[in-house]
């Protein structure tokens, strides 16, 4: 609204003062009986309004234009003065080229003032004085801004992390003309986009940010400050007294752990805790039964899951079993595994060799969540890809494998840096396999029936249709050793 008047005013006040003077008071026609005509002996040079450039009374400019409304005035004079009685002073401005404002010094401390402005027709008659209110404000404070965390356990010392919430609190200090309750404040912080606090009441202004991932991760970044009063009077770079630091690994992130004390090391993923829809919509091309009703899943805990399958060099670091079915280098998948020798032999050993269980299995709905990395509206993650037209470029299955299993990693990752989630070998799941719930109900952390004739299997391999492919599709073997099995190992994080 201020725009608008700081637009329209003007130009309504320069339409009634064209139409209160007419036309005759361009040729100077004294013969033209008009009482708004400065040329007219009878007329009384009056002064109906003023406004200024800036749409408000308070302004820290050292030069405001003053718009004006008048009728039968030739000439005005406009200045500032202390108080109201007081006289203009100043030169006398010609009207005659139909300018609708005059610049005003306002080269004055601090303080209530006002415009004072005149006029006079062509005999030197002069209006009565006009006085408009007007507040020059040259400063701009702050008495208070801090930042804090609104729960018990946490404090501006400690780590922030997506989820949890930052509240920010501003106080203006009061000047002369009272709180600064219309000015403007933002707030910096790193590279993160900055964000405007709001006016509450009273000169304070607030705002409650929640953390997520979007945001780059900071540490000890000053909190920084810069607020514009209305005025126009800028507090630059008011820093808070407490840093902040928000760190968090973020989904994709590839670190090596020690693979037990085998001296052999393995890439894993760093997956964080969320939400996505598991499972095909009915109807889906390529999809199965068991794949139904698609239903929401929570996972409450983030884990580490490994970068690639098990190669065969990981798997011999740690297992006494192998039967392997080619004789190929070790950077291959590790595959004829059956469920029992990974958990009566790999995982036992591995954990034993560090004293703790933090080595498992996926959770078939943690492999899901893992390979659709983000995407759970789409069959792949790269897109539903309805002819599979894009599948080669990351799984090896049917029609590219010439049924033998390939390096690991030769084909791309998905976005989270999964390679071969798609094809190569089948991966176990930690999972008893039945059909998902006859309901779609949400579901939280999921592992499956507590027994069962079969365990899932996820990912498809390299004598797989290519159907199979997709993130949703599911499997279920028996317990022997199976030439198309292989693994992927989730790590545990400790709390």
């Amino acid at each position: 609204m201020r725009q608008f008047l700081r637009v329209v005013l003007p130009i309504v006040m320069l339409v009634i003062a064209v139409v209160l003077t007419g036309c005759s008071s361009i040729d100077g026609d004294p013969d033209y009986d008009n009482i708004h005509d400065p040329y007219n002996p009878e007329s009384t040079p009056q002064i109906h309004g003023i406004n200024f450039s800036k749409g408000q009374e308070i302004t820290n400019l050292d030069e405001i234009s003053v718009y004006y409304a008048t009728s039968a005035v030739l000439d005005m004079q406009v200045s500032l003065v202390e108080a109201e009685g007081m006289e203009p002073s100043g030169e006398w401005h010609s009207m005659d080229n139909l300018i609708n404002y005059i610049n005003v010094p306002l080269n004055v401390p601090e303080g209530e003032y006002f415009i004072a402005a005149r006029g006079r027709n062509a005999f030197d008659a002069i209006s009565g004085i006009y006085y408009q209110g007007i507040f020059v404000d040259r400063t701009a404070a702050i008495d208070t801004f801090y930042w804090d965390t609104p729960s018990e356990h946490q404090s501006p010392n400690d780590t922030l992390a997506p989820g949890d919430t930052i509240d920010f609190f501003l106080q203006v200090q009061q000047d002369n003309f009272g709180y600064e309750e219309q000015g403007s404040a933002a707030v910096h912080i790193a590279d993160w986009p900055a964000f405007r606090l709001d006016h509450v009441e009273n000169g304070v202004y607030r705002r409650s940010l929640i953390l997520d991932r979007t945001l780059r991760r900071t540490a000890d970044e000053p909190v920084i400050l810069c607020y514009e009063d209305y005025a126009g009077n800028v507090v630059p770079d008011y820093t808070a007294a407490e840093t902040l630091t928000a760190w968090w690994t973020p989904a994709g992130e590839v670190q090596n752990f020690p693979l037990g004390n085998s001296g052999e090391e393995i890439s894993m993923v760093y997956i964080p805790a969320g939400t996505f829809m598991m499972g095909s919509e009915e109807g889906e091309p390529g999809a199965d039964p068991d794949e139904y009703p698609r239903h929401q899943v929570t996972i409450t805990r983030p884990y580490w899951i490994s970068q690639y399958e098990v190669t065969r060099n990981q798997w011999l670091a740690i297992a006494d079993h192998y039967h392997f079915s080619q004789d190929e280098d070790e950077d291959y998948p590790a595959n004829c595994l059956s469920w029992e020798n990974v958990n009566t032999d790999f995982l036992p050993n591995l954990n034993a060799s560090e004293g703790n269980d933090l080595w498992r299995l996926p959770t078939e709905a943690e492999w899901e969540y893992a390979c659709r990395a983000g995407n759970d509206t789409t069959r792949f993650w790269w897109g539903n890809d309805g002819g599979y037209t894009q599948v080669d470029q990351y799984a090896w299955y049917f029609d590219n494998a010439n049924y033998d299993i390939h390096p690991v990693g030769s084909l791309d990752p998905n976005p989270w840096n999964l390679y071969d989630m798609h094809g190569n070998v089948a991966e176990w799941c930690s999972d008893f396999y039945q059909n998902y719930y006859e309901s779609s109900d949400p579901v939280v952390d999921p592992t499956g029936p507590e027994t069962g004739d079969y365990h899932c299997s996820r990912g498809g391999h390299n004598r797989s249709y290519i159907s199979h492919m997709r993130s949703a599709n599911r499997y279920f073997e028996y317990y022997g050793e199976i030439e198309t099995q292989g693994m992927r190992l989730v790590r545990i994080i400790e709390e």
